[in-house]
């Protein structure tokens, strides 16, 4: 390899040599024009004004069908651009700001006085021989995968899990979504 270098580098140096003797003291040498001068637009950037978390309250949001991060933050804070904001705040619980699942709760900031504070109402729910975190959720809620929101809301009435409910134990559900 190390051959190859040397006999490279004597070509090179070789056709150099020829190519200076070729030139004339007596001919000018090219001299490079300056080009002609090129603006540049530098591009705008925006500042988008976020929510600074010592200055917001935080509150808890539902994720609905067919909801993006986009749409939240336009719909609850008023901005589309701070999509980004959202996903910071939850990234715990956000693997891809692009795919997020219905019923994931999700921690909002809005500045404070801002909106009211919202309570979910509950009401008892006995359970029936055959029944299960998902038909419940379609009895109640209209929608089988609002089981999650069943899970999060009675996780300490089920000590064994969704999977061992007996029939007549207590469940809490949520008047509305």
């Amino acid at each position: 390899m190390k051959y190859y270098m040397i006999i490279i580098l004597m070509l090179l140096i070789g056709c150099a040599k020829e190519v200076a003797d070729t030139v004339e003291p007596s001919q000018p040498v090219p001299v490079a024009q300056p080009a002609e001068s090129v603006e540049y637009q530098v591009p705008v950037v925006i500042e988008v004004a976020k929510p600074d978390p010592t200055e917001t309250v935080g509150y808890t949001y539902i994720v609905r069908q067919g909801d993006w991060l986009s749409t939240i933050a336009r719909d609850e804070l008023g901005n589309v651009d701070l999509w980004t904001s959202i996903a910071l705040w939850n990234r715990a619980i956000i693997d891809a700001p692009h795919l997020i699942y219905p019923y994931t709760e999700l921690v909002l900031h809005k500045i404070q006085g801002s909106g009211t504070h919202y309570r979910y109402g509950f009401d008892d729910y006995r359970v029936r021989p055959g029944d299960t975190l998902w038909s419940i959720a379609a009895a109640v809620y209209g929608d089988n995968y609002a089981w999650v929101v069943l899970m999060r809301d009675n996780i300490k009435y089920l000590p064994y899990g969704p999977r061992k409910m007996e029939p007549g134990l207590r469940l809490i559900v949520r008047t509305n979504l």
